[in-house]
């Protein structure tokens, strides 16, 4: 393997989270929130303007927050980012900034919604640091909060996506549909080097490349629900195939139970390379290093 010589500086500080849980009875982790990271103004965190490839405003002066703890202290105008990308995937109007969650399809008004990182705000700088040299991105810009990393969706989904047993998941996570596989297939080939998928990876040079690179001018990803046997005994997921905006319909609310087989795929504005960090690591707490047996 060659010298990496344009690996970063490793930064000193840490990240560490305080892991959510549904209630009382979950056997969860604590640990105290994380110390923020030096960090850019990227344009990915800018004020959205629709109809842009980026959905980002050039030449802004707004300046971003020095310290976050949560997503409750999130910017307003990163909040309304969010809610307006993820309206425009699905050809939503976005001027009234109407959040909704993008699985059960309910609005904020129906339900308590929160804004959830993919990618986790407790990602350690160190790993940052050689995300954001692989990803091609400018040191110290790469940023958990932006727009492409936060998804709205029902609190107990939240919980459910961060929780955590044992030091392994036990909630829920995204998988990327089997019609963008070979998406996926060139990303691992480029960023680990061989035509097919190894067992081991990192055995290749390091590469850098811009992940939107392989995606082209799309702004839609597909996924799939994926709950692990942690989920067997919730109810927590509903979806509402009515207008979330419009007059409210008990009648209309479906129940959806363990596997959740009945869900339908899902449009989402997050890009698979997020996806692909907090996927990734769920399942390396799972089953480590070792070959998984999806039968």
């Amino acid at each position: 393997m060659p010298n990496r010589s344009l690996t970063p500086p490793v930064r000193s500080d840490t990240h560490t989270q305080l892991v959510d849980a549904e209630d009382s009875q979950a056997e969860t982790e604590l640990q105290s929130t994380p110390t923020q990271r030096k960090r850019h103004l990227d344009h990915d965190d800018e004020p959205y303007i629709a109809g842009t490839t980026s959905g980002a405003q050039r030449h802004v002066t707004d300046k971003t927050p020095k310290k976050r703890k949560t997503a409750s202290s999130l910017p307003s105008y990163v909040k309304l980012n969010v809610i307006r990308e993820a309206a425009t995937v699905h050809g939503a109007p976005t001027e009234d900034g109407q959040p909704q969650c993008l699985i059960s399809g309910v609005s904020d008004k129906m339900t308590v919604l929160e804004f959830s990182h993919i990618m986790s705000v407790s990602t350690p700088s160190k790993e940052m640091d050689y995300l954001e040299w692989s990803w091609k991105r400018k040191f110290g810009s790469l940023n958990v909060d932006t727009r492409k990393n936060l998804q709205t969706i029902r609190i107990t989904l939240h919980r459910w996506f961060d929780m955590t047993k044992a030091s392994k998941p036990v909630g829920w996570f995204w998988l990327p549909l089997d019609n963008v596989l070979n998406v996926i297939i060139n990303m691992h080939a480029f960023y680990v080097g061989d035509e097919v998928i190894l067992l081991e990876a990192g055995k290749t040079a390091n590469v850098r490349r811009d992940p939107q690179s392989f995606y082209g001018r799309s702004g839609k990803f597909h996924y799939q629900l994926i709950p692990l046997p942690g989920m067997k005994a919730s109810w927590s997921v509903k979806h509402y195939p009515a207008n979330a905006l419009g007059p409210f319909n008990p009648n209309r609310v479906k129940y959806s139970v363990y596997p959740f087989s009945d869900l339908q795929h899902f449009e989402l504005h997050v890009p698979y390379h997020f996806v692909i960090v907090n996927t990734g690591k769920k399942l390396l707490q799972l089953y480590g290093m070792d070959e998984i047996n999806f039968e």
